[in-house]
């Protein structure tokens, strides 16, 4: 018996890259200075992946491939985004994480019903992927992402980002 193998559809990182650096500016920040932002990468995680001695001037300078690797490794294999059957969900989360850190994978875990340990593991797969309603869920993860830039908002006193935060958050919506 010949068993033909079942190709399953899963999330691609490549179709987020385009959305997220829609969102994130160019340079930001002093280049003498020890704070800054290229493309939404900060000096802190450039080093993390390139060199404890790297600069502003030098993050200024990233590379497509730099910046590729940087979020394919730190924030789409975080989320294990290639074992995410709906690239809308997928997109949604990786964003969240790109943008919040830890907290972009433990609150979507609250949502989910699972540990809210900030691990990526089967649990939490299992819980987005065998969800009946993947739109539904969609849903249910984009108004806690919202109640968590509006939480922010009040508590943090960053009012002043909120219409920028809401306004990419509304760039991401649920398809198949």
């Amino acid at each position: 018996m010949m068993l033909i193998p079942i190709k399953i559809n899963m999330a691609d990182y490549k179709q987020l890259i385009p959305i997220i650096l829609k969102y994130e500016g160019l340079y930001a920040g002093n280049i003498d200075g020890k704070i800054c932002t290229m493309k939404g990468v900060t000096l802190e995680t450039y080093r993390r992946y390139f060199g404890r001695q790297k600069t502003c001037k030098e993050l200024r300078g990233i590379s497509n491939a730099e910046w590729e690797y940087i979020f394919k490794e730190g924030y789409w294999n975080r989320w294990r985004g290639d074992e995410i059957n709906n690239q809308a969900i997928a997109n949604l989360l990786v964003d969240w994480c790109w943008g919040s850190g830890v907290y972009g994978i433990k609150l979507p875990q609250r949502v989910l019903g699972v540990k809210d340990d900030g691990i990526v593991g089967v649990k939490t797969l299992a819980a987005i992927n065998d969800y009946p309603d993947q739109e539904e869920l969609f849903n249910k993860l984009w108004a806690r992402r919202k109640q968590h830039f509006e939480d922010l908002a009040k508590t943090h006193n960053r009012a002043k980002f909120l219409r920028g935060w809401l306004r990419r958050l509304d760039g991401f919506k649920y398809y198949e």
